[in-house]
């Protein structure tokens, strides 16, 4: 038998501890590897598959909400997720919160999830991003099945909206820009903050138009002497693009990229893709325009000519195509989703809707004076139909049936959103704009003295 020596057996001693503390330091650092991403790739994802906002954080907080968060759109029993790992601290009955959970993720950072059916994590418990902690209800002080998430940073409510999404698959969303005309000195007014001070922009304008981009919002207006300019944030410098203008409309999109039309006073319509590019004139003989663009279907233009019907075209190259008369207001919306959806004022005050060039027209309501329309993926169509009687009535699809929203309404605007929801914007016979989020949301009022309103 052979019998191994002393300094052998020291010497395969030493070799194992080496092999033992590496293996240790290579499992630690894989360790550390696998945790990494799922903190640091996506700070906050959304709680929910919801993307349809009933009720946001602006308006949260314009009514004085004690606990200011993004209310989510979703039936009772859904899966409710912690947006990022950390430690549940309440689980339990929250007043009028219903069946809450509360999670402190560390480094200030708490978030509350509340009107749940169902809780699922207990106090002290850790839980992962993306973990089930509950199930979506309606319990508590609430007005349907929906989920509030409320973002506490340092003990301060902020807007959740604005730090989701890193690493998330849901929607991408822009800056919502409130736009509105004065009629003291004509005087261009835009903010982003709902609550918010206002940014002067110029005076002497008729006509306001606003589209949101990730580089901000792009702004272009028309003046009362026909002059047309754009700019693009608040703080940006005005371009002159053309004069002798009647009207504008301007769209955006990250593939299509801005498109802005102007109607000559003499009936003439051109538009550009670019706001640096060169104009290419579409038609003549318009009395009305109305453009929109999706990544999907690219730019739709819409238009009534002066026989009194609407031709819409795809692209600035496309071919005119008659779609309905006799018709003075045409309205078009978009998304990658459903394409593009038209609103038409026929000349007796008829309103006719529908979705896709080539569907068949649904006859919506009649009395009108004013249309708008905001299309999403997940909403559809949305449209605000303005009534001679002065009632402003809006409806999400073409046979929804119709809500009455308020009264006393010269004009409305309407943008839609995957994230964001629906936001209306309403200016009164009066000259009071004001702003709500989601038919049943609360109307908060912006501002007086308005001739026009606008939003992307």
């Amino acid at each position: 038998m052979h019998h191994q020596n002393a300094p052998d057996r020291a010497g395969r001693r030493r070799l194992d501890a080496v092999r033992l503390v590496a293996g240790l330091i290579l499992a630690a650092l894989l360790a550390a590897l696998a945790a990494t991403p799922a903190q640091a790739a996506a700070a906050y994802i959304y709680p929910s598959t919801s993307r349809t906002v009933s009720d946001n954080f602006a308006a949260h907080v314009a009514r004085g909400s004690s606990n200011p968060g993004t209310d989510y759109v979703l039936p009772i029993g859904s899966s409710v997720q912690a947006v990022r790992a950390g430690t549940v601290t309440m689980s339990g009955s929250y007043g009028d919160g219903g069946l809450a959970v509360r999670v402190d993720h560390g480094g200030g950072i708490v978030t509350e999830y509340l009107h749940n059916s169902q809780l699922l994590v207990s106090v002290g418990q850790k839980v992962q991003q993306g973990e089930t902690i509950a199930l979506s209800g309606n319990t508590g002080s609430s007005t349907g099945p929906h989920l509030h998430i409320s973002l506490k940073i340092n003990g301060t409510n902020v807007d959740f909206e604005k730090y989701v999404g890193t690493g998330s698959s849901g929607p991408t969303q822009t800056e919502l820009t409130y736009a509105a005309v004065l009629a003291t000195g004509q005087t261009a007014i835009a903010k982003s903050d709902l609550n918010g001070e206002w940014t002067t922009l110029t005076g002497g304008v008729k006509q306001i138009a606003v589209a949101s981009t990730a580089s901000g919002p792009v702004i272009a207006v028309l003046f009362s002497d026909g002059g047309v300019a754009t700019k693009v944030g608040y703080q940006g410098t005005w371009t002159q693009q053309t004069s002798g203008a009647a009207a504008i409309a301007l769209a955006a999109d990250p593939t299509t990229g801005v498109t802005l039309a102007v109607l000559y006073t003499n009936g003439t319509l051109i538009a550009k893709n670019g706001l640096g590019s060169t104009w290419t004139t579409l038609a003549g003989a318009v009395t009305d325009v109305s453009i929109a663009s999706d990544p999907v279907h690219g730019l739709t233009i819409a238009a009534v000519f002066t026989d009194a019907n609407v031709y819409v075209k795809q692209g600035l190259q496309g071919t005119w195509a008659g779609i309905v008369g006799p018709a003075s207001k045409v309205r078009v919306a978009t998304d990658a989703t459903n394409g593009p959806s038209f609103v038409v004022l026929s000349t007796t005050g008829t309103v006719w809707a529908k979705t896709g060039v080539y569907a068949p027209w649904v006859t919506e309501t009649s009395g009108a004076t004013s249309i708008a329309v905001a299309s999403a993926a997940n909403t559809g169509p949305v449209i605000g139909v303005v009534l001679t009687s002065g009632s402003l009535i809006a409806k999400t699809g073409l046979v929804a049936p119709w809500v009455t929203l308020s009264g006393g309404t010269a004009e409305v605007a309407i943008n839609a959103d995957p994230v964001r929801g629906i936001t209306f914007m309403n200016r009164s016979t009066t000259g009071s704009a004001a702003v709500k989020f989601g038919i049943g949301g609360v109307w908060t009022t912006i501002t007086g003295g308005a001739t026009t309103i606008a939003l992307p």
